[in-house]
């Protein structure tokens, strides 16, 4: 049995919970909460290295007539030190809170209120910070206003070495509170026989529904973290108790802590089988991952071979048709400039053979009528030889060209 144990099974209780808000919390705030509704949420939001002598409880509470509402982070301070930084690891729950509560309202523009609690259970006073803005170092010259811009809260403190015993709740939480004021004190079993209140709410407890269970909780709590042996507690149990009935108590507390005992194994079983699921599911992932990569690698390449294939045919497509073009190009280049250079020749060559006959015939015969150079002009090739052979031995121009002269 730990303080973990005692103070889940018993706080984690929305009856007993709601009885410690109103206890504790100003009237103006525990009034306007419906703490008939209110609800335990699961989980904790202290760091792990800090879980031996914290614990921390999260409770949920409606605002009336409202659709809002209030988170309170309870947290049990089980130590003999201060912790100085105290504001600032509870502005680390408080974030966390946050975030979890955003997860599931992501189209959230404000977030609920968070009131901060803390038990300290050790002997004394609290001495530490008790607002955050307690730990902000001053600096100089920074004038008046730097404040304004500092985030700032304080948190509730219930100093259970302190606590006034009448002011300390219904009978079974301020049952649970003064047990847990014991657990450090040397002159414990003297101070629990000398609490007047304690053995009134004590027996008031028992009446109620699991007071049996929660008093041998209380008792096998006190044997296992203060130094009280069982001949203490039985001596402690038969001032208390109104009846001889401490036998019954502890088998009660004994049944109540295996119970507990089985509930962690439980938890502890379902955390590991779910670390080892995840272990297992990452290995299957790992394992998996590279198989299909080399699925999807094959896959792939087939894929990349294909697309980079028909890219490089449309290149060599381009390429090709390029050359080709240039190909034909020079081809149709040459046999064209082949019939144009005949065609030139033929049309030189014939004006060649007309210019020459037109000479001939000036020279043989004197300057030509103008009607005949039309008909020199229309003359083909062949009937130009004709008609320069004619003119080389004919007389007049009448020989030569006929009645057409």
């Amino acid at each position: 049995m730990d303080h973990d144990q005692l103070f889940k099974y018993v706080f984690g209780t929305p009856r007993h919970a709601a009885d410690h808000l109103r206890t504790f919390l100003p009237t103006s705030v525990t009034d306007a909460l419906a703490l008939d509704e209110l609800e335990v949420l699961p989980g904790t939001f202290v760091d792990e290295t800090l879980r031996e002598n914290r614990v921390d409880l999260l409770l949920s509470v409606p605002v009336r007539g409202t659709d809002a509402q209030v988170f309170v982070h309870i947290l049990l301070e089980h130590q003999r030190t201060i912790a100085p930084m105290m504001p600032f690891r509870l502005l680390r729950y408080m974030l966390r809170i946050w975030e979890e509560w955003l997860k599931s309202n992501p189209a959230a523009r404000r977030i609920p209120p968070i009131i901060p609690m803390v038990l300290y259970q050790a002997d004394g006073a609290w001495t530490g910070p008790r607002r955050f803005s307690d730990l902000i170092a001053e600096p100089a010259r920074l004038g008046e206003h730097w404040r304004t811009y500092i985030p700032d809260f304080a948190f509730y403190l219930i100093e259970l070495g302190l606590a006034d015993d009448d002011n300390l709740g219904p009978p079974t939480n301020a049952t649970v509170l003064r047990f847990m004021q014991l657990v450090d004190a040397r002159d414990a079993r003297r101070r629990v026989l000398e609490w007047t209140n304690l053995k009134r709410d004590f027996a008031l407890m028992l009446n109620l529904a699991h007071g049996m269970d929660i008093a041998g909780a209380l008792m096998i709590y006190l044997q296992r973290t203060s130094t009280f042996e069982k001949e203490t507690l039985m001596h402690v149990l038969n001032e208390l108790l109104p009846e001889d009935n401490a036998d019954e108590v502890l088998t009660s507390g004994e049944r109540w802590y295996r119970e507990q005992l089985r509930h962690y194994q439980r938890i502890i079983a379902a955390e590991v089988r779910e670390q080892v699921t995840r272990e297992v599911r990452q290995e299957f992932m790992q394992g998996l991952k590279q198989e299909l990569r080399q699925e999807v690698t094959q896959e792939v390449r087939q894929e990349v071979r294909q697309e980079v294939r028909q890219e490089v045919r449309q290149e060599v497509r381009q390429e090709v048709r390029q050359e080709v073009r240039q190909e034909v190009t020079q081809q149709v280049t040459q046999q064209v400039t082949q019939q144009v250079t005949q065609q030139v020749t033929q049309q030189v060559l014939r004006e060649s053979q007309r210019n020459l006959l037109e000479r001939l015939l000036e020279r043989r015969f004197g300057p030509l009528p103008p009607e005949l150079k039309p008909r020199l002009d229309s003359l083909n090739e062949a009937d130009l030889l004709l008609r320069f052979d004619t003119a080389l031995t004919a007389s007049s121009l009448d020989e030569v060209f006929g009645d057409d002269a």
